[in-house]
């Protein structure tokens, strides 16, 4: 007799889950996402792709926007959940986020300096793209959507990346975002003695080559550097050339003024309208590393001043064979290095008597003043006191020292600064000049000043006049002026 259960509605019981989705096949996309990144990233690092130019405003929008659409793409056909709570949530959480950070940076002074609101997008768009993931990936949507979101993560990373870049200028190639400038020569290639002077000795470009100074008497250990060598220093007018030696700011590296800066393009062009004749260009590391930030003084972090002012001196004259003279002797700085030029010469300028500070600030400084006095100064006030340039500048008297403040029309702070400054230096005898340029605290505003200020300065410094000939004070310190009868 049939019981109850032979008569049961199968579609009476609790209804069976549908299968889950194989975890192999959801693993697929990331692997082979990860596997295509692995290797690009293997043929970037060999070095084919160092050539390739990633200043383009088009790469930068580019990239960018294709983020941007495979970010949308990986979220089309959700269900009503997603677009009612799951990515308001995220787009309020990301919001929260990118303010958060925003007001951070600017608490801590880790960044004080103006950018544009693009950036709040583009590192927006990489936590929406990161936060987003998971989701795509454990619910699925669209024919695609998991390709999609694992490739708007890198895709939003670089564009973000690549707009940065063209606003600063940093890096003009993929090798010089890698740490690589080809075409350096070794120094110890150059010939031992200058050649006879003849027209072709004065003809063509000058040389780039490795040169890094020991820090024989600082301990300082600094990265990599080199020398612009001009045609006239292959000829015997080579002991009486002019020497600029020039520093990078934080982060940056020597070799930005060759690639991002372009001074090597400068020299080469003011020599082949001075018959070869340019000063020697050294770019040189004030920092020990890319993050460093020693301000150019010796304090516990480092014996910088005394590398920047004697050691290399010393080894420019050694081993390049020319000789020291402070009146054809200058620094050129960019940000903390344009800090440096002014406060080095400032505090001797029996060393260099010159000096070009691009959106250089008023003084030594780290992010808060605490840190400053501390790592800088070894929470002396008094050292502290003692690389102002302020307070040099109203305790003592110059003559024979040449100054430029150069800052962009939208760095205004530093155009504050570089007013203040330069008044007061003409005040202590200084002669010194403001040059205010289109731009912001960036390496297209450096290759503007190096454009327009830098010949001017090659000039200040003698650049193809004997020295028998060249009549310029000897830059020092004059002794304080008599105070009056009383």
């Amino acid at each position: 007799m049939p019981t109850m259960q032979d008569h049961a509605d199968p579609r009476s019981g609790p209804a069976e889950a549908p299968p889950p989705r194989p975890v192999r096949r959801r693993a697929l996309p990331v692997l082979l996402v990860f596997a295509a990144a692995a290797g690009l990233a293997g043929v970037v690092w060999a070095g084919p792709a160092d050539p390739l130019p990633v200043l383009s405003p088009v790469l930068c929008a580019g990239v960018a926007v294709a983020g941007g659409l495979l970010l949308l793409w990986s979220w089309c056909r959700r269900g009503r959940r997603w677009w009612a709570v799951t990515l308001p949530a995220l787009v309020g959480g990301t919001a929260l986020a990118v303010g958060a950070a925003k007001v951070l940076l600017w608490r801590t002074r880790t960044v004080v300096d103006p950018y544009p609101a693009l950036f709040l997008l583009l590192a927006g768009a990489v936590l929406l793209a990161l936060a987003g993931l998971p989701w795509t990936l454990r619910r699925g949507g669209r024919r695609g959507a998991a390709w999609a979101a694992l490739l708007a993560v890198p895709a939003t990373l670089l564009g973000a990346g690549l707009c940065a870049n063209r606003e600063y200028g940093l890096y003009v190639t993929v090798g010089d975002a890698l740490g690589r400038t080809a075409g350096l020569e070794s120094i110890d290639e150059l010939p031992a003695s200058p050649a006879p002077p003849t027209p072709a000795a004065h003809a063509g470009r000058g040389r780039v080559v490795s040169f890094t100074a020991p820090g024989t008497r600082s301990g300082f250990t600094a990265r990599p550097g080199a020398a612009y060598l001009p045609p006239a220093y292959f000829t015997p007018a080579r002991a009486d050339l002019p020497v600029l030696v020039l520093l990078p700011g934080t982060p940056g590296a020597p070799l930005h003024w060759v690639s991002s800066g372009r001074a090597v393009e400068v020299a080469d062009a003011y020599a082949a309208r001075h018959g070869g004749h340019a000063p020697v260009l050294i770019f040189a590391d004030p920092n020990g590393t890319s993050t460093g930030d020693t301000e150019c003084v010796d304090g516990p972090v480092a014996r910088a001043e005394t590398y920047l002012t004697a050691d290399i001196p010393a080894y420019v004259t050694r081993r390049l064979g020319i000789r020291h003279d402070p009146r054809r002797w200058g620094l050129v700085g960019f940000s903390a290095g344009g800090t440096c030029a002014i406060h080095l010469v400032l505090r001797d300028p029996t060393r260099y008597g010159h000096f070009l500070s691009i959106g250089g600030d008023a003084a030594p400084a780290l992010a808060t003043p605490e840190e400053t006095r501390s790592r800088l100064f070894g929470g002396s006030a008094e050292v502290q006191r003692a690389y102002d340039p302020a307070v040099l500048l109203a305790t003592r008297r110059y003559e024979g020292v040449t100054g430029w403040f150069a800052a962009g029309t939208a760095d205004p702070h530093r155009r504050t600064t570089a007013a203040r400054l330069s008044a007061a230096a003409r005040g202590a005898g200084v002669d010194a000049r403001a040059f205010v340029g289109r731009g912001g605290h960036t390496w297209h505003f450096v290759r503007d000043v190096l454009q327009r200020v830098t010949p001017v300065l090659f000039t200040e410094l003698g650049t193809g006049v004997p020295a028998a000939r060249f009549a310029a004070p000897a830059p020092r310190v004059l002794p304080p002026l008599a105070a009056p009868p009383g």
